[in-house]
């Protein structure tokens, strides 16, 4: 799966990658920088969520299962 983050991406297969650039994404994940920050950290919850969208397909929830946070 790849997801386009605001400037970047993440390919996530058996490991999570951060990449500069991806031509053809599985999703697209909306919403401020912070909300990345969030996401990779385990802590994109409510009422950070507001404005947060996932379009493709993949949702918010199966990124945050990804990212359980620690």
């Amino acid at each position: 799966m790849s997801v386009a983050i605001p400037g970047a991406g993440l390919v996530i297969d058996d490991a999570v990658t951060v990449v500069d650039h991806l031509e053809s994404p599985s999703a697209t994940l909306n919403g401020p920088q912070e909300a990345f920050v969030r996401l990779v950290s385990g802590r994109l919850k409510a009422p950070y969520v507001n404005g947060v969208t996932v379009e493709g397909s993949v949702t918010l929830d199966d990124l945050r299962r990804v990212f359980p946070g620690f």
